[in-house]
């Protein structure tokens, strides 16, 4: 059986815990649009004959949609046009993973803590061991 302060600490813990995953659920409840994956800016080259990037000036260089799906690697052109965008959505998504392997943590974290609190307040029977 634990002592009294241990399980203060635990359920003063535990309120702490579950204060951390509703903050974090309700940022899962956000309306956000995602998008899954990363952003990958490649530099570009023409290297036409008189272009600037055969003298060493790069052009404005190309950004990829990277993500994968079925355990392959996927890449898509993204457009300047959408490019902002795009990065908020890429962004929030990276935002709502990195929430949610908190909240699996502390998930983890609040189990251990239950099952201290029961094993701290369990009490064996008979009674003081002597009987009813």
């Amino acid at each position: 059986m634990l002592h009294r302060d241990e399980l203060s600490r635990a359920r003063q813990r535990l309120l702490q815990v579950q204060a951390e995953r509703q903050r974090l659920e309700e940022q899962f409840l956000a309306h956000h649009r995602l998008l899954k994956g990363t952003l990958l800016e490649r530099p570009k080259a023409c290297l036409k004959p008189g272009c600037k990037c055969t003298r060493g000036e790069a052009h404005p260089p190309l950004t990829y949609l990277s993500w994968s799906e079925g355990g392959k690697t996927r890449q898509v052109y993204v457009p300047a046009a959408d490019r902002d965008r795009v990065r908020r959505q890429v962004a929030a998504y990276q935002v709502l993973r990195r929430a949610r392997a908190q909240w699996v943590k502390l998930q983890a974290e609040a189990l251990g803590l239950l099952d201290r609190l029961e094993a701290g307040q369990r009490e064996a029977y008979p009674f003081g061991g002597g009987g009813g």
